[in-house]
């Protein structure tokens, strides 16, 4: 009855979708059918473990739709006629410079990677053997979620440096001209998958995943305006690497169990489940179970920015409380408990309204003017996927690395785009 229900609210978002013209690839579109499959399938894996409340299911469509209305309001905003230049013609001289800098960007977050290690008490051999590594791995998980490791700063700049790369890695494999430029450009993730091998940090992999992804699709968006973001050949490649990151998730869970017999996979096949859809059932049994709270006004959605103005304190893992789910836990609630503990329900669904009036007047600026644009639109669509994608999790904003590597990544268009140099490509 439940999965009825839902399908019944999804329909009339659809409707309103349609019904206002916007496209799948948008991102109201994209917040609808990402959000919307989470649910139904969270819906039907554990429709035997856990008893749903429905209204917050019935909050979070009702929430799509407001992001709807919101970008199709977005749409209305007049674009000014002021600073719409390209010095596109002028930076093509010096792409392959930029790639130098994506090599020394790689370069840093293996330093990285390698510098973790050894703060663990191994050395880069252990990556090379898989006991050492297993062993690595238990010891990096242990660390990380019992308080015993301290990061130095050292080790938080790097890893600054690794997620900005990831953007501009993104960004300019779309203006790449070889196949070595690309292959640059998509290295700039490789970092990231090793760190995740060796330490055993998946949130940090996925998140690194939707940036590099969602730079890609703003960047191929600016430069072809008129082309759909989505085609059967994008749709295939997306295919295949969906097949392949779940895999290689998969594989990461695996070597933390430390096993790779029939018992380790049905462990790690219960327990993907509950990583990938379980936030869903947290979400419902909060909600439904929400008698007050105290309005945060931003510091739960944005807790990065509030922590370092001191007006809160971010914790590991930010919420402490679990929900059970059949025989297992979740203290993932996604990214809608943080917006509605920061403005309540009603607000809640104004908050997702400004952001989809934003989003959609971003959209429409970059499907107008394309390349020849300013460089905010780009950076606000970029930071707003991310925040959509991500938040099946949590709001990416409570971490001040994705927060800086955002604002890194300001830095790094503007420089590359809008800043003239003399050094040019050589013939």
């Amino acid at each position: 009855m439940t999965i009825v229900f839902c399908i019944i609210l999804l329909i009339l978002d659809l409707a309103l979708l349609y019904a206002t013209r916007q496209k799948p690839e948008t991102p109201a579109g994209v917040n609808l059918f990402f959000h919307s499959a989470m649910i139904l399938a969270a819906v039907v894996i554990f429709r035997s473990d856990f008893e749903w409340k429905l209204f917050p299911l019935v909050w979070l469509f009702v929430s799509f739709a407001f992001f709807i209305l919101g970008q199709q309001f977005g749409n209305y905003i007049k674009i000014g006629s002021s600073g719409y230049t390209s010095n596109y013609e002028e930076t093509i001289q010096i792409e392959r410079y930029h790639y130098r800098i994506c090599v020394i960007i790689i370069l840093i977050g293996v330093v990285n990677v390698v510098l973790q290690i050894r703060s663990y008490g191994f050395n880069i051999s252990s990556f090379f053997d898989i006991d050492s590594l297993l062993d690595l791995n238990a010891t990096a998980a242990y660390e990380r979620y019992y308080g015993n490791s301290a990061v130095s700063r050292i080790l938080l700049i790097l890893n600054l440096i690794t997620q900005f790369g990831i953007l501009y890695g993104g960004y300019l494999h779309v203006y790449a001209e070889d196949k070595n430029e690309k292959v640059v450009c998509l290295l700039t993730i490789f970092p990231v998958i090793f760190n995740s091998l060796v330490t055993n940090t998946k949130s940090g992999l996925i998140g690194a995943v939707i940036m590099w992804g969602a730079s890609y699709l703003i960047s191929r968006k600016a430069m072809h305006p008129e082309n759909p973001i989505i085609s059967l050949r994008f749709l295939l490649e997306l295919i295949l690497i969906f097949v392949l990151f779940i895999a290689l998730l998969l594989f990461i869970m695996l070597l933390r169990i430390g096993r790779f017999d029939q018992s380790a996979w049905q462990t790690v096949s219960e327990k993907f489940l509950i990583y990938a859809f379980g936030q869903v059932c947290a979400f419902d049994n909060w909600l439904g179970e929400l008698n007050s709270f105290d309005y945060g006004f931003g510091s739960n959605t944005f807790m990065a920015i509030t922590n370092w103005l001191g007006f809160t304190n971010r914790v590991q893992g930010v919420y402490s409380d679990v929900v059970r789910i059949g025989s297992r836990s979740t203290n993932v609630y996604t990214i809608f408990r943080g917006v509605i503990s920061d403005f309540g329900i009603l607000g809640g669904w104004l908050f997702e309204f400004v952001l989809g009036a934003v989003s959609g007047h971003a959209w429409k600026k970059l499907h107008i003017c394309g390349q020849s644009g300013s460089l905010s639109e780009k950076i606000v669509l970029n930071a707003m996927y991310f925040m959509i994608l991500y938040g099946m999790i949590v709001s990416p904003w409570v971490y001040t690395t994705y927060v800086l590597a955002y604002v890194l990544f300001a830095v790094g268009l503007t420089i590359t785009f809008r800043v003239k140099f003399v050094l040019k490509r050589n013939s």
